[in-house]
């Protein structure tokens, strides 16, 4: 039997393995038939000749590999794929990928598929994967087991916020529902403010923040924010680069929106999520494409500046970059 388990919500595929796990040893305590590979530990000979062993003393034999679509190359994918029928029925393949795999291109998916349609009760592929409205409603769930109430934006805000990594949302959350619980035990209702001062948002959402500011020619809050982002340990040049990347949306975003074009044509576009575009949109409107062009041959100026040695920058150093930045707000 050969179960293939993939998608975005990592903690529910994990959960899934857990149950599998004790669900497995309940029946076989003790058991040396369950081996759980990490990607860096496969031989692939080792492997197949693993999977084509019959169980020690017990009637079944489960064999779990975390990410092996994600980790391991397309030639050794083929090769695992060309010996799915071969198993014995004493094995259990459990294959586990932290994305949603593509039909087409995926060896071993695309293998799976074909025996499915063939015999679907020993072949299985299960996609399991987060929506923004269930990661939404997760929040809402845990906020009221605090007694707390958090409206259904600003959950969805907070989850899109998060990188929609539910691990991390869940984390977050219970963070949130605490620290409220303990700063303002008599309000009810979460507030934006709660959100930003407790929740930590990866490196991306911050300077999409930060943008805010340099969009509304904020010198003081932009500089306070970069501060922040230092102080917790973030690599200025990183910043830098992102800035640079959020530029070069904000063009793009501006020169398609100028033509008219409504927001799901420029999404295929660009290929960037409908969100980062209904998001990034209203601070590209609010320059000329001319001060866009303007600042961006700016950043590569300073860009080129580090390269050459012009602007010296370390992680002990960063004011001289870090005054670049903020020239460009004024």
């Amino acid at each position: 039997m050969i179960y293939l388990f993939h998608g975005t919500d990592k903690a529910q595929i994990q959960k899934t393995i857990q149950d599998w796990e004790k669900a497995f040893f309940d029946k076989n305590p003790n058991s040396a038939n369950l081996t759980k590979y990490t990607p860096d530990q496969i031989n692939l000979p080792n492997l197949i000749s693993e999977l084509k062993s019959l169980p020690f003393l017990e009637d079944k034999r489960l064999i779990i590999l975390p990410e092996f679509p994600d980790k391991i190359d397309k030639e050794e994918q083929k090769k695992l794929a060309a010996e799915f029928k071969n198993l014995p029925d004493t094995t259990i393949l459990c294959l586990i990928s932290y994305k949603k795999l593509p039909k087409t291109t995926n060896p071993i998916h695309k293998e799976l598929i074909k025996l499915n349609k063939k015999d679907s009760k020993n072949f299985q592929i299960k996609e399991i994967s987060t929506s923004e409205k269930s990661l939404a409603e997760d929040i809402q769930k845990i906020i009221s087991s605090y007694d707390k109430q958090i409206s259904f934006n600003q959950a969805k805000e907070l989850a899109q916020n998060l990188g929609q990594n539910s691990i991390r949302i869940h984390s977050e959350t219970h963070k949130l529902a605490t620290y409220s619980q303990a700063l303002n035990p008599d309000q009810t209702n979460i507030t934006d403010q709660e959100i930003n001062q407790i929740c930590s948002y990866s490196t991306e959402t911050n300077v999409f923040h930060l943008m805010d500011h340099i969009t509304l020619g904020q010198t003081k809050q932009a500089y306070q924010k970069i501060q922040q982002l230092i102080d917790n340990g973030e690599d200025l040049i990183k910043i830098f680069y992102l800035i640079i990347r959020q530029f070069r949306i904000l063009t793009q975003l501006n020169s398609l929106s100028q033509q008219g074009l409504p927001q799901t044509e420029i999404a295929k576009i660009t290929k960037l999520h409908p969100y980062v575009v209904k998001k990034t949109t209203p601070q590209a409107q609010k320059f000329s494409q001319n001060q866009l062009l303007f600042t961006l041959n700016q950043l590569l100026q300073i860009d080129r500046q580090i390269k050459t040695g012009q602007i010296k920058y370390s992680t002990h150093q960063p004011e001289e970059l870090q005054a670049q930045i903020i020239s460009l707000i004024n």
